[in-house]
């Protein structure tokens, strides 16, 4: 009778904290934006790996477009062999209280940096989101608005998670 509407992220078919790892990735390359990339891109992709390519296209510098796409393509992997298939099991992403206090601490002090002591509320507000260290220092970096400043703050990150 209708025509089928544009699924929601949950409703596509792939796994919901596979998708917000991808679209972590994507962030980190395009900014803020990556969450509407993945939204309209992913009707065209038939897998997780389509999606990641599909959104490689989008990025017009090379070098950004070919360190996303080795980024994302091993979440992907990553995410394949820890059997984050959706719908395989009812666990979904860490709870709140999964993420460490000085995680949640070393983030809180990353931001004030940047944004001061305004940074405790958005710490908080973040943390009602997140369902890892991974997405709540994704979502605090969408309250940065110049986008090296947004890049030193994830280097934070980096700097103590070996990565």
């Amino acid at each position: 009778n209708s025509a089928p509407s544009p699924k929601p992220l949950s409703e596509s078919g792939l796994d919901p904290a596979l998708l917000s790892s991808i679209e972590l990735k994507l962030a980190r390359r395009v900014g803020p934006i990556a969450r509407y990339m993945v939204k309209t891109s992913l009707p065209s992709a038939p897998s997780a790996e389509a999606l990641c390519d599909v959104l490689a296209q989008r990025i017009t510098r090379p070098e950004e477009r070919s360190q996303f796409l080795s980024d994302a393509l091993e979440v992907v992997r990553s995410g394949a062999k820890a059997g984050g298939a959706a719908g395989s099991s009812q666990s979904r992403s860490a709870l709140p209280g999964e993420i460490p206090e000085d995680e949640i601490e070393r983030a809180r002090r990353a931001l004030a940096e940047t944004l001061g002591p305004i940074a405790k509320v958005h710490v908080q507000r973040a943390l009602r989101k997140a369902r890892s260290s991974e997405e709540l220092w994704h979502l605090l970096s969408l309250q940065i608005r110049l986008a090296a400043d947004r890049n030193d703050f994830l280097r934070h990150r980096e700097a103590h998670s070996g990565g």
